[in-house]
């Protein structure tokens, strides 16, 4: 993996008013990519949010039938 490098991201989401985490835990994200380097955090951190919402969004229908 060597050949392979890429960044990792601790993400914590503090609360707006207290300024105090919202999770007990971080998040950790990789990003792998020839152009990796050109996302800011905020960048990675909302791309990732898109594909969760994503992947939630498809995944329901087959768990409601019970795909797997």
């Amino acid at each position: 993996m060597k050949d392979k490098p890429f960044r990792l991201v601790s993400v914590r989401l503090l609360d707006a008013q207290t300024k105090e985490p919202i999770f007990k835990r971080r998040m950790w994200l990789g990003v792998w990519g020839q152009r990796a380097e050109e996302l800011t955090l905020e960048e990675v951190y909302w791309a990732y949010r898109q594909r969760f919402d994503i992947e939630h969004f498809l995944k329901l229908p087959f768990t409601s039938c019970h795909f797997q």
